[in-house]
């Protein structure tokens, strides 16, 4: 017969083992799937809109290979009347002369593809990311009222960006828009045949969740607080039976 004291610990492996098998049992189905789960998982995340005329198009650092070209186009098709390119933060290459900055790139490439080099507004300074990019874009926009802008960037990042944006600008979200650029390895439908996609995608998602519940509100800190509180009252249960199992509690 099994003595009160070998049961927890029998009923922990059994409970480990169960967890093992169905977080298996979701990973093989997944991957069984992944020709149709994957691409929506990567869907979600584009919310870029169809080009439209606006007064200034802003192209977000990173991704020159594609986001400046995307830019110049409508430019070039008379939908925004400059480009905004907010520069970033130097790195020790560029201060070394060895290199150009981000900025410097998408400046060169949207003049390379017939945008006039007086139609190119740098913005803001030292930009290090989504947030100092759209803080940026608010400066430039405080002398400026009532304009109509777009936001050009990858499409797995349109999401996070009009996020943001919409939070940092507040009352001029309705006067922006997001633009979704492609990335040259993959799309929604291969980003998992390559490391650069799955890094990409994945790493999209978690800076997504991290963001969550500063940029969320009080509708995304909700979800959050109900969650510690599910985590905390599993935790105090947990330390209650093992009191009355007179089981040494730990956390």
């Amino acid at each position: 017969m099994m003595t009160d004291s070998r049961r927890p610990a029998h009923r922990r492996r059994w409970t480990c083992l169960a967890a093992t098998l169905m977080g298996a049992a979701v990973v093989v189905t997944v991957w069984l799937a992944r020709e149709r789960i994957l691409p929506c998982v990567a869907r979600r995340l584009d919310v870029g809109e169809p080009p439209r005329a606006c007064d200034y198009v802003v192209v977000l650092p990173g991704g020159a290979e594609t986001r400046p070209f995307v830019a110049a186009a409508m430019v070039k098709a008379g939908l925004a009347r400059q480009a905004l390119v907010p520069r970033v933060a130097a790195t020790p290459d560029s201060d070394e002369g060895a290199g150009q900055s981000a900025h410097e790139i998408i400046r060169d490439v949207l003049q390379l593809r017939g945008v006039p080099r007086p139609d190119i507004l740098l913005i803001g300074q030292d930009s290090t990311n989504t947030y100092t990019d759209a803080v940026a874009l608010e400066q430039f926009l405080l002398a400026r009222p009532r304009l109509t802008i777009a936001v050009v960037t990858h499409a797995y990042h349109t999401r996070r960006a009009r996020w943001v944006f919409r939070r940092v600008l507040r009352g001029r979200s309705d006067d922006l828009y997001l633009v979704a650029a492609p990335a040259d390895e993959f799309d929604a439908n291969t980003w998992w045949h390559c490391r650069e996609g799955a890094q990409a995608y994945f790493s999209e998602y978690a800076k997504l969740i991290a963001y969550l519940p500063y940029y969320g509100g009080w509708h995304a800190w909700g979800p959050v607080l109900l969650i510690g509180v599910a985590i905390g009252g599993l935790l105090l249960h947990r330390r209650a039976r093992r009191r009355v199992s007179g089981e040494e509690v730990r956390w």
